[in-house]
């Protein structure tokens, strides 16, 4: 299995790493995954643009997940550089060529679908990505006060006196975490 067959395989397939009931985000689910994001993240939104961009740089790491006809999740993840999260609500303009780690974006769920465990079937399949692509590493930004959460599926804070700026744009006590 490599990342290359995300965006055309069937979740229900056999060894598939796209679990069900997630499926690859379409340009038509932008703008209402971004209504979600910014309603769940009220004070980090994040333009339309920048959704649609990580949707066209990476199909492969733009998920989405539906339950009963409605938008439930979405995750948005690329190829990047170590130590070096984007800043927020900012476009990438392109992926590196050097990439050595899987960047998560975002992973966000409708507080009303949370029971579903969407987030565990996506975050259980991060290292199986991570390894399609080569990449030795995840990391993320815990914004929010979620780096309990995330501690909890296996991340560790990473400190680097480089990341200080970047990290104040996603709000008081955001960290840089890697797994």
């Amino acid at each position: 299995m490599s990342i290359d067959d995300l965006s055309t395989q069937s979740p229900a397939a056999e060894g598939s790493i796209l679990p069900a009931p997630w499926r690859p985000m379409r340009q038509a689910d932008v703008a209402a995954a971004q209504a979600l994001g910014n309603r769940i993240h009220a004070t980090l939104p994040e333009s339309e643009a920048v959704f649609a961009e990580r949707c066209t740089l990476f199909a492969a790491g733009a998920w989405v997940a539906e339950h009963r006809g409605r938008l439930a999740a979405y995750a948005l993840f690329h190829p990047w550089r170590a130590l070096t999260p984007p800043p927020l609500d900012s476009l990438l303009g392109g992926l590196p060529a050097a990439a050595d780690t899987l960047y998560l974006h975002d992973i966000v769920v409708d507080p009303i679908r949370r029971s579903l465990g969407l987030a565990g079937l996506l975050i259980e399949r991060l290292p199986l990505i991570a390894r399609a692509l080569s990449l030795p590493r995840i990391e993320l930004v815990a914004a929010l006060g979620t780096a309990n959460l995330w501690r909890g599926h296996g991340f560790a804070p990473v400190e680097h006196p480089a990341l200080a700026a970047t990290l104040a744009k996603y709000g008081e006590g955001a960290c840089l975490m890697r797994r």
